[in-house]
């Protein structure tokens, strides 16, 4: 007698294989799409310094990055703020006090981030002041790193380090260990 079909016993069969070998992807896709949560926030971070710093020597004006105030139902004004894991501010400030003042200076960029996904730390030498970019491309003595660390996956890092000159290096992992290092080979740690 000649079957057209599969019987109930081979269709569990394969079901439950490809159950199985499901229960082995998943968390690392999970784990996949938090590094790439990571490294588009980096490269958020990176596009706007970068941005910032090229817009400042071309125009001749000084440029300031700052962290993006948590905004209010819908609200069209931005303000820097002191958390960076809210987001960030491009802005030329004509009146050189690192604030971004609606009425005088121009709003170039705004980047909003998800605070509850990444969090962003920065660490230099003038804390709690914004990056502010000079008419030459060098900063106001803010050299330091940026640390992005995925709210869920505590292992998981990206850096961003920047010097005095402006220059900005993401971090990557050099010796195939798991773990980011930044160009001093440092490594990047939550």
């Amino acid at each position: 007698m000649k079957s057209n079909g599969f019987t109930l016993v081979e269709i569990m069969f394969c079901l439950s294989i490809t159950l199985i070998l499901g229960s082995f992807a998943i968390p690392s896709f999970k784990t996949m799409l938090a590094q790439q949560k990571l490294e588009s926030v980096g490269h958020t971070f990176f596009y706007h310094l970068q941005l910032a710093r090229t817009q400042s020597i071309s125009q001749g004006k000084t440029f300031v990055v700052c962290p993006l105030e948590p905004s209010k139902k819908k609200s069209k004004t931005a303000k820097c703020g002191k958390d960076w894991s809210n987001g960030l501010l491009v802005f030329i400030d004509y009146n050189l006090n690192d604030r971004f003042d609606e009425s005088v200076d121009f709003l170039y960029s705004k980047a909003t981030l998800d605070p509850e996904v990444v969090n962003v730390k920065w660490r230099s030498f003038r804390r709690g002041k914004p990056i502010r970019f000079l008419p030459t491309g060098i900063t106001w003595h803010n050299n330091g790193t940026f640390t992005l660390c995925h709210s869920n996956h505590y292992k998981l890092a990206k850096g961003l380090s920047m010097t005095k000159s402006g220059r900005i290096n993401l971090s990557y992992d050099v010796d195939n260990d798991g773990v980011e290092d930044l160009p001093n080979n440092r490594k990047v740690k939550c």
